[in-house]
């Protein structure tokens, strides 16, 4: 019987971790989408740099150095006001 508890146990952990995996997963992907939203007036030219940046997102980890290339292209093409309306907009998509 204990051995039994032990493997619903275990496989309780692995299935929920999976979720939360998931979640993860989820949140990252909207993570970029929602910055390739707010980024698509940045000229082409500044783009490749936030694009490379973009394709580093791998973890909620990543996420503030993300945030801080996506900050100061912004604010290099469309000033620091734009860039801080648009972090903004970022942490309102991100929360719901």
């Amino acid at each position: 019987m204990a051995l039994l508890c032990a493997r619903i146990h275990r496989l309780a952990r692995m299935i929920t971790g999976d979720r939360a995996g998931r979640h993860r997963q989820r949140r990252l992907q909207k993570a970029q989408q929602l910055l390739l939203e707010l980024s698509a007036d940045v000229p082409r030219t500044h783009r490749a740099k936030l694009d490379q940046t973009l394709g580093q997102l791998r973890s909620a980890g990543d996420l503030p150095h993300v945030r801080a290339a996506f900050f100061n292209v912004v604010a290099h093409c469309h000033g620091e006001s734009a860039a801080r309306a648009r972090l903004q907009a970022l942490d309102r998509g991100l929360s719901q």
